[in-house]
């Protein structure tokens, strides 16, 4: 037990080692600074709005997450070191039951000797991957699936050496409750079932159904068949009835399932590569080469293989495959502002590590040892100082957009805010360029008329009033009339001319001329003033 204690210190103390700079981090424009405008709404602990809520769609139903928000607000009143802080106890808790599920690749008298659990843990809690849930506030999401999908699985490992069902009823609960933390934690369950049916490490321990193996291999069937059916069916019913985003892009899978099985396959190459060489870091991938797709077959063979197989090592490889795939649906470009994401890997990289580190270090060759050993030492130094400067990026605005406009040209959201970081540091010229780029680059659904509003805006300080008005009629005319802080940012403007207007005639006049204008598009319908 003190051995124990001992490395889970050094695990904690190398994960806040490499976070530190995050902690004195800003709010990140955008998720963080709205997510921090409704917390300020918020006065008392509100269980049954947030659990049972009406009239919500059920694609972001994350209560545990806004309760560890509402938590922040009522309990540390947002005070954003603390939050900051919190994020990275919490990714240190996951690093921890990282630890203790490795623990479960080894034989029972290789666990307390055995270096790989610390090895694995401190990989996980310095992986460059983990960095975006870590040091964004809203990105806690992530965390917050692991940190009860990871006990769920020790629970359930314990179980097969224990067979005491209540560690498997006590598994199903924190498998629950990973759900109320972000929706896609239901990808865990095949996992769940691959860690339940998988051959022992040690065949003198026994596992479930290890004495009936043809037994368990026929529920491992019976339950792919009857998962797959199931979710194909029920992914045709959302596809047909749903006008959604997500009914939007079934739509798109089902017209052209060809087409969809290599933009899938094109994502699990990606995010296999990223597992071993996660730079160039990005925090706003758009689009993804090809070639990946050429990657991602053998990947895939290679996690069938391993269904097959019913290793304990190989489960772990299933349950991480598993849990990338709800980001499949992300992938055409319809439901989240990005396609691909690296905080989409984090739960993952909590089992893949494990059997990859196991895998390593058992090699029996005394050089090949020698050889992993050293590449081990290598690659924790390199992510350790990734990990630490992307923290450093991530502490600032000015960090975190300025190196996402760099890596993503074609990002309009990121052209956006690195211009708002640039203006509210008081760098006005620079800013406009990127603000302009956002306002005036887009097409169809593409459009965002904050975008315009905020070069408007950024042009009003730099007193180009009548670059200021073009860009704000055209807001308004997009959205014909209806916008209400591009009504409100044109009334800032007229108030700025009349004030300095030297004539009571021309103050009438601008005063009418403005009146005239707002009144041009609202003959074309009311305005709808909650935009």
């Amino acid at each position: 037990m003190k051995r124990i204690l001992l490395q889970l210190t050094l695990l904690m103390s190398v994960i806040f080692a490499v976070y530190w700079p995050t902690i004195g981090g800003e709010l990140i424009s955008g998720d963080d600074t709205d997510l921090f405008a409704r917390l300020d709404r918020v006065d008392s602990w509100n269980l049954n709005g947030l659990f049972f809520r009406t009239g919500s769609q059920l694609l972001y139903y994350r209560p545990l997450t806004i309760l560890s928000y509402h938590f922040d607000k009522l309990v540390l009143d947002l005070d954003t070191s603390l939050m900051h802080i919190e994020n990275i106890l919490f990714h240190g808790f996951c690093a921890t039951m990282v630890y203790f599920l490795t623990r479960y690749l080894l034989s029972p008298e290789r666990r307390t000797l055995s270096y790989l659990p610390l090895l694995a843990a401190i990989l996980f809690g310095v992986h460059p991957l983990t960095t975006e849930s870590t040091t964004w506030i809203s990105g806690r999401t992530d965390i917050m699936a692991a940190m009860f999908i990871l006990p769920s699985a020790v629970l359930i490992l314990r179980f097969r050496e224990r067979h005491n069902w209540l560690l498997l009823v006590v598994a199903l609960f924190s498998f629950a409750l990973a759900a109320f933390g972000k929706e896609v934690a239901v990808a865990f369950m095949p996992g769940a079932l691959a860690l339940l049916f998988a051959r022992p490490v040690v065949e003198k321990v026994p596992a479930l159904f290890a004495r009936k193996k043809s037994r368990a291999g026929g529920i491992w069937l019976v339950f792919w068949v009857v998962a797959s059916f199931s979710v194909f069916f029920a992914m045709r019913f959302v596809a047909h009835g749903s006008s959604g985003n997500v009914g939007l892009t079934l739509r798109i899978i089902f017209n052209d399932l060809w087409y969809s099985t290599f933009v899938c396959l094109r994502g699990i190459g990606f995010y296999f590569k990223k597992l071993f060489f996660p730079w160039p870091l990005n925090f706003a991938i758009l689009e993804i080469d090809p070639v990946y797709e050429l990657l991602g077959i053998p990947v895939v063979l290679l996690v069938l293989y391993l269904m097959a197989r019913r290793t304990l090592p190989g489960a772990f490889v299933v349950a991480g495959a598993f849990l990338v795939t709800p980001s499949f649906l992300l992938m055409f470009n319809q439901i989240a502002w990005t396609p691909y994401a690296e905080r989409y890997l984090y739960v993952p990289l909590a089992f893949l590590i494990p059997s990859l580190v196991v895998w390593l270090g058992q090699q029996r060759d005394p050089w090949v040892l020698r050889a992993v050993r050293l590449l081990a030492l290598v690659t924790i130094m390199s992510f350790a100082l990734t990990t630490f400067d992307r923290s450093r990026v991530w502490s600032t605005n000015l960090g975190i957009w300025g190196d996402t406009v760099v890596k993503s040209p074609l990002s309009l959201s990121a052209k956006n805010d690195y211009g708002l970081a640039l203006y509210n540091n008081g760098i006005l010229e620079e800013a406009l360029p990127y603000f302009k780029a956002a306002a005036e680059t887009y097409s169809g659904v593409n459009y965002n008329p904050k975008y315009g509003v905020n070069y408007g805006i950024a042009l009003m300080e730099t007193v180009r009033l009548g670059e200021a008005e073009s860009a704000l009629t055209t807001v308004l005319e997009r959205r014909k009339g209806k916008y209400g802080p591009a009504r409100e940012a044109m009334t800032e403007l007229y108030d700025l001319r009349i004030a300095e207007s030297l004539s009571d005639s021309d103050k009438i006049h601008l005063a009418q001329e403005l009146q005239a204008l707002l009144d041009s598009f609202d003959e074309d319908g009311p305005n709808d003033k909650s935009e």
